[in-house]
């Protein structure tokens, strides 16, 4: 019965019985240019953190983005869940993560804010969940191609069956040049605002290519 449980914990999305939330971001404060086209691809880990217990998801997907005007851009990104456990034998449900997330920057470089609309859609046939994840990223410029990136995140579900999530992210931009691509690794904390204990680390990297329209 132990292990029954914290098995279900341990695959937890949302809170409840499928893989872990998403939340990183992969990106600075800033928005893409103004009609500029961003694509991306991401590789991630997912570590739920909890004394004797080994269970950890990796997700896959990419991002495509286009810059509407100089300060506001939207974006979706799709990411592939898989998860899998190293203690308790059978993987749990496989599931596809999508997310449309318009980002506007308040302060030049420095400061924007983002609404992820999202969905996670389980294999099987399982519910799906649809959520929101208000965020806020500030960028710290090291150089003319490089920047330090905190990321806060409150995740909220749009069913009573799961839990809020709030998540703290810290990444590096690093490039020859930013307006064209860019190499982003990323690393963060998920905590359950409802169970305690619940929690995940995250760690993952991203690699970002811009074309310009004009």
């Amino acid at each position: 019965m132990k292990n029954t449980f914290l098995l279900a914990a341990g695959i937890a999305l949302l809170g409840s019985c499928a893989l872990a939330p998403v939340g990183s971001h992969f990106e600075s404060a800033s928005t893409i240019n103004k009609n500029a086209i961003e694509v991306s691809g991401h590789y991630e880990n997912y570590h739920y953190l909890e004394e004797d217990v080994s269970s950890r998801n990796y997700n896959f997907g990419g991002t495509l983005g286009y810059g509407v005007s100089d300060n506001f851009d939207v974006k979706v990104r799709y990411s592939r869940m898989n998860g899998y456990k190293e203690d308790f034998g059978d993987m749990p449900p496989k599931s596809n993560f999508v997310s449309i997330i318009p980002k506007y920057m308040i302060v030049d470089e420095v400061l924007s804010a983002k609404l992820p609309i999202s969905a996670y859609i389980p294999d099987g046939g399982e519910e799906s969940v649809l959520a929101i994840a208000p965020a806020v990223l500030a960028s710290v410029p090291v150089s003319n191609n490089s920047d330090v990136t905190f990321g806060t995140q409150f995740q909220i579900p749009f069913n009573d069956d799961y839990d809020p999530y709030f998540g703290l992210s810290f990444g590096l931009g690093l490039s020859t040049d930013k307006d064209v691509w860019s190499i982003r690794p990323e690393m963060g904390f998920q905590s359950n605002l409802m169970t305690e204990g619940n929690n995940f680390f995250n760690y993952g990297i991203a690699f970002l290519y811009n074309f310009n329209l004009k």
